[in-house]
């Protein structure tokens, strides 16, 4: 069996492709913070942990994520 690694810069191509993603997130056009201390913010969370449980039927009673496939 042949074990495939990647090269090393493929591992650093990626790397730097990856931070400068993350980095361009943070990057702010505004050179003045527009966050407003007398404004109240909301936070909505939204998230399912079940993927594979009971929240979708399909039409033959079967439930779970892999069931719409």
């Amino acid at each position: 069996m042949t074990t495939h690694t990647p090269s090393s810069w493929r591992v650093v191509f990626s790397a730097v492709l990856s931070l400068s993603v993350v980095l361009t997130g943070c990057a702010s056009k505004n050179e003045q913070a527009s966050y407003d201390p007398n404004k109240t913010y909301t936070l909505t969370v939204l998230h399912t942990n079940d993927h594979h449980g009971r929240f979708w039927q399909n039409e033959d009673g079967e439930w779970g994520m892999a069931t719409p496939s």
